[in-house]
């Protein structure tokens, strides 16, 4: 349930390609946004180029209190708070300082849906840039063996850890 008085992290969902600008919008009218991105080697006709794009496509995370809602919900190219089961949908403080965390090392990420995986033990990095972060190692996945979970959105984001740096948590 979104607190009257204490802003919580919510899921905007946006139009497709539209990120940015909603980023940009409530940046302007002075919410705390996050955009997570991540850059990705995009091919041109005559050469290959370095960009930043969104690490989860049409979402964008905006801190708010109940009654910005409605101003969220009816800002340009803002398709939906995200809502599951009639409640807007709560992303944690932990779960955003984990993107963050993903966004700003130097592994390459995947986005990848969960709710058709079902394997996986969770365990904690013990070295480098994302040392301490805990996350699920993926059995079944091409992609990556690490994944940090971001529960109120079912998706996973996904890297690749070598299993010496994984500690196993029971």
């Amino acid at each position: 349930m979104l607190d009257e008085k204490i802003p919580q992290w919510v899921a905007v969902k946006t139009m497709s390609r539209h990120e940015k600008v909603v980023h940009d919008a409530l940046k302007a009218k002075e919410y705390e946004v996050y955009l997570p991105l991540k850059r990705e080697l995009r091919k041109r006709s005559d050469r290959k180029t370095w960009v930043q794009v969104p690490l989860i496509s049409t979402y964008v995370f905006c801190k708010i209190i109940k009654k910005d809602l409605f101003w969220v919900n009816n800002e340009k190219s803002v398709s939906k708070v995200v809502e599951f089961g009639g409640s807007v949908a709560i992303v944690s403080e932990e779960e955003i300082e984990a993107m963050k965390l993903l966004v700003n090392s130097a592994t390459e990420l995947y986005v990848k849906n969960i709710l058709d995986l079902r394997k996986g033990k969770k365990v904690r990095i013990l070295s480098g840039e994302c040392e301490g972060l805990e996350g699920y190692i993926i059995n079944d996945c091409k992609d990556g063996n690490f994944a940090v979970k971001i529960e109120s959105l079912s998706i996973m984001i996904q890297t690749t850890i070598e299993k010496e740096y994984l500690q196993i948590i029971e």
